[in-house]
């Protein structure tokens, strides 16, 4: 009974073990099945990563690399094995590349970096890389894994944060906050001796307030066009304050500054009037010796220019204004002979009026430059063979406060500049800009506006032929009362018949 019972209990415990084992492999193969796919899910994760990420070995050469990897550089999903990571980086930066190799610990297994990569096109582009060693059983380094982030934006963006820092984004010269850091450098006994070239634009404000701050912006660009033209390479052009330039010469002396001053003068003097030339007021100043600080040689050569600006600006002032005068008559029906014969007509008329001397002088200059105003006016307008629509009238009629702040910007001309402003206005008040009458209209305004009319309608326009002399002054006794002063426009009446 006893050998019975203990044979029935063996077969139990090897039946409890039988199942026990096969309970044991359902685990594993389910454990194994989770792992499979914990594995193909981190996989996933990895190939899908929008960065690139890669293994290399201790020699380079790539190991592992996900898609974008792949796609990023150009290289086949499949043949990546063959590939150097020091092939994918830019030759200026192969050195990051395993700089860092000797320092990783267990403890610090990582660093990053910013390198260069080549892209498939031949482009380069900026990426931020880390990088971390894998160790096997022991301290040794078996290979590297990367991971990258495309950062070239954010290099632009500093690059151009880093440019704006340094440079005049309109002439893209260098700005006043770069030379106050650079004088320190150049200060030094191998720069000597240093020139220093001080530039001020004269007539900035005139063209600006004729024709547009964008017309003062091209000529802000022209002259630093000119200057770096004139100028040598490592010369430093400053666009110091607001229509001044600086320009710093190295191991360059007195004469040698004063001939690059003469070749940016004759530049000026070729360039196209568009719309007028550069005309530069330059002053120049050198430093020979150590004992000399910078800051005076700067100051020296500002002086210099503002002398020389005072001793021209009255022909500095006639050139403009003689370049404004050849600008309207290139670009209107105004011509020479026009303004030629409202000059005489307006001394005759003078005469009969009996103006005195200095009036008589305003007069013939306001007969010759009363519609300076409209070279500011697009041309379509000014030579339109048919009539204005309403916009066009409205550009056209901004003449007179065009011209009137070209006369206030010139000293020959500020006193004709309340009647460059009036010669369109009307005896009855309704004329433009500011709607005067009566004898509130300036007295050489009112006289211009009929020799004007007078000349106008005896002569042949694109827009209008001719009419008789009779025909004229019959139309001038029409409007007398409305458009013009009655009483001159009987004394005109009588002087030419």
């Amino acid at each position: 009974m006893i050998a019975k019972n203990s044979l029935s209990e063996k077969k139990k415990n090897k039946i409890t073990t039988l199942n026990s084992t096969r309970i044991n492999r359902s685990e594993l193969e389910q454990r194994n099945r989770e792992l499979s796919q914990e594995l193909s899910f981190y996989h996933s994760i990895v190939e899908e990563q929008c960065d690139p990420i890669c293994q290399y070995g201790v020699d380079a050469r790539i190991i592992y690399a996900n898609r974008s990897f792949c796609e990023m550089f150009g290289i086949d999903d499949q043949q990546f094995h063959s590939v150097s990571i020091l092939q994918l980086v830019a030759d200026t930066n192969h050195r990051l590349i395993g700089r860092h190799w000797p320092d990783y610990t267990r403890q610090r297994p990582q660093s990053a970096f910013e390198l260069r990569m080549k892209r498939p096109d031949g482009s380069t582009s900026w990426f931020r890389w880390t990088e971390r060693a894998l160790f096997g059983d022991s301290t040794s380094i078996i290979g590297f894994q990367g991971v990258g982030r495309d950062i070239n934006d954010r290099k632009r963006a500093e690059d151009a944060i880093d440019y704006l820092k340094k440079h005049d984004p309109l002439t893209g010269c260098f700005n006043r906050s770069y030379l106050n850091s650079e004088l320190k450098n150049l200060d030094v006994p191998s720069c000597l001796p240093i020139s220093v070239i001080v530039c001020n634009i004269n007539g900035l404000k005139l063209v600006n307030d004729t024709f547009g701050y964008p017309a003062g912006d091209r000529l802000l660009i022209d002259t630093a066009g000119i200057l770096k033209s004139n100028c040598r390479p490592e010369d430093i052009i400053v666009r110091f304050g607001g229509d001044q330039f600086v320009v710093l010469l190295r191991n360059t002396s007195a004469q040698e500054a004063a001939d690059i001053c003469d070749g940016i003068q004759r530049a000026c003097l070729m360039f196209p009037a568009e719309p007028v030339q550069p005309c530069l007021a330059l002053g120049t100043a050198t430093k020979e010796y150590s004992r000399k600080h910078i800051d005076e040689v700067l100051s020296e050569a500002e002086d210099v220019m503002f002398r020389a600006k005072l001793l021209e600006s009255r022909s500095t002032k006639n050139a403009l204004i003689s370049s404004l005068e050849t600008t309207l008559h290139e670009k209107t029906t105004e011509t020479r002979e026009h303004a030629e014969r409202l000059q005489y007509m307006s001394l005759q008329f003078g005469k009969a009026l009996g103006l005195a001397g200095d009036a008589m002088d305003r007069l013939a200059l306001l007969a010759k430059l009363h519609d300076i105003g409209k070279i500011a006016i697009p041309e379509t307008i000014l030579t339109k063979p048919g009539p204005l629509n309403d916009l066009e009238w409205e550009i056209i009629k901004k003449h007179p406060e065009i011209g009137f702040r070209i006369a206030q910007s010139s000293r020959e001309l500020a006193v004709l500049a309340e009647e460059v402003l009036a010669h369109h206005e009307r005896w009855d008040g309704a004329g433009y800009p500011k709607g005067l009458a009566g004898e509130r209209i300036p007295l050489l305004a009112r006289i211009i506006s009929i020799i004007d009319a007078f000349d106008v309608m005896t002569h042949d326009r694109a827009y209008k032929t001719a009419i008789s002399r009779a025909e004229a002054l019959d139309e001038l006794n029409h409007c007398a009362g409305t458009q013009f002063d009655p009483k001159l426009v009987k004394v005109f009446t009588q002087m030419l018949n």
